[in-house]
């Protein structure tokens, strides 16, 4: 504590040059609050990702700043983890498609918007009756309960492109409850 409070921004936060400051200070001061993204160096020179909400408060006629900084690494880290797992997902060479409680598509990766016609946005409006014409709507709800007790089917099929071609396929269906 004591070394830090001989120490002026400057010499934490490498991003921020001094010539900013004064400008800074004016757009501070307007909004009052405000939250942003940054890195900090620690002492022993090691730069880390921080997330900085800081207030500008006037007290007794002193103009004071706040700032909480939060190091944001672990969120950082899932975040490109999440954005790799999504990548895979995409593009994995098997056609995967979510479906949600109502039979509506949620999720479709590339290949199944390449096998089916489709873009994601008009899966996403669309019911998974509507490209199996095998799976009537009405058995849905015995479909989901079946799963639901089971966890996990394999079964062949066909679905139907936006073309209206049909084709086969072998579906492997997962029941999966999340939240």
């Amino acid at each position: 504590r004591e070394e830090l409070s001989k120490m002026e921004i400057f010499d934490i936060d490498p991003d921020f040059p001094a010539k900013r400051w004064e400008q800074f200070k004016k757009d501070f001061k307007a909004a009052g609050r405000m939250i942003f993204s940054g890195r900090h160096r620690r002492k022993n020179g090691q730069l880390f990702p921080v997330e900085i909400t800081a207030s500008y408060l006037e007290q007794d006629g002193q103009y004071l700043s706040v700032a909480f900084d939060r190091d944001i690494t672990e969120r950082i880290r899932a975040e490109e983890a999440l954005k790799l797992t999504q990548f895979a997902m995409d593009r994995a060479p098997d056609s995967i498609l979510w479906v949600d409680d109502n039979g509506y598509i949620a999720y479709a990766n590339d290949t199944a918007c390449s096998w089916l016609g489709y873009t994601r946005e008009e899966l996403s409006e669309i019911k998974i009756f509507n490209i199996d014409p095998d799976f009537p709507a009405e058995e849905w709800e015995q479909h989901k309960n079946t799963l639901q007790k089971v966890m996990r089917m394999i079964f062949e099929g066909r679905h139907r492109r936006k073309n209206g071609q049909l084709f086969p396929v072998e579906i492997t269906t997962n029941y999966i409850e999340h939240n």
